[in-house]
């Protein structure tokens, strides 16, 4: 009888200890799979603030050849029409572009909980080198900023996606 109890209590001693380890593990990688989730977000809530802004750039730089190529080939400069867009558009483009802006700049300032440090500093690169533009556009053509405006927003787009990658670990080829 006491051999029977014997086994008993070990045989419930290891079940107890083996489903606490299970609750222990399952917690552990329930609580990485939420973070790891939380990155993901982060992540793609910059990507997407960032593409928002090379989308209009290079929008508002098309629009300009455009212009200016019309410019060149017209007998009459007076007769080149500008495109406008309807003020519900404009309106719409603004907000997308205004809310780009604060994610991008919430992202700077918080990122360093979620996002990588690599992934702030291209972040703060982006928005000085941004700046320094702002500044030199009394110095430079307009045309000549906006085009460097688009291609600072090409690469900080890639060097964002690399750096979101590697941070999350996803495999090279997706």
């Amino acid at each position: 009888m006491v051999q029977f109890l014997g086994d008993v209590a070990g045989g419930v001693l290891v079940a107890v200890v083996t489903a606490v380890l299970t609750v222990q593990l399952a917690l552990r990688r329930f609580y990485t799979e939420r973070w790891w989730e939380k990155k993901a977000e982060a992540y793609l809530n910059v990507i997407d603030a960032l593409s928002v802004q090379l989308r209009q750039l290079q929008d508002e730089l098309d629009e300009l050849h455009s212009y200016q190529t019309q410019l060149q080939h017209s007998q009459t400069p007076g007769s080149v029409k500008v495109t406008v867009l309807p003020e519900e558009m404009r309106l719409e483009n603004k907000r997308r572009w205004d809310e780009a802006v604060q994610e991008l700049e919430d992202a700077r300032i918080q990122g360093a909980f979620l996002l990588s440090d690599a992934s702030v500093g291209a972040l703060e690169r982006f928005q000085q080198e941004r700046a320094m533009l702002a500044r030199d556009v009394r110095y430079v053509g307009y045309d000549d900023i906006l085009e460097r405006q688009v291609e600072l927003a090409q690469e900080v787009l890639d060097e964002f996606r690399s750096l979101a990658k590697k941070d999350l670990r996803v495999p090279r080829g997706r």
